[in-house]
């Protein structure tokens, strides 16, 4: 049984950035901001001054 696989050549440089660009946008919205339901911040679990 032979697959072929569809690849896209892209230049290294374009997916290194968009690689890092998507792992950045990841850790700022899913551990460095706090949840808004609880006021605790997902990596520490310190309570904030929340209203």
């Amino acid at each position: 049984m032979i697959l072929q696989a569809n690849y896209e050549q892209i230049p290294l440089t374009d997916y290194a950035e968009s690689a890092s660009l998507d792992y950045s946008m990841y850790v700022v919205l899913d551990r460095a901001l706090p949840f808004v339901g609880d006021c605790l911040k997902p990596v520490k679990s310190v309570p904030l001054n929340c209203p």
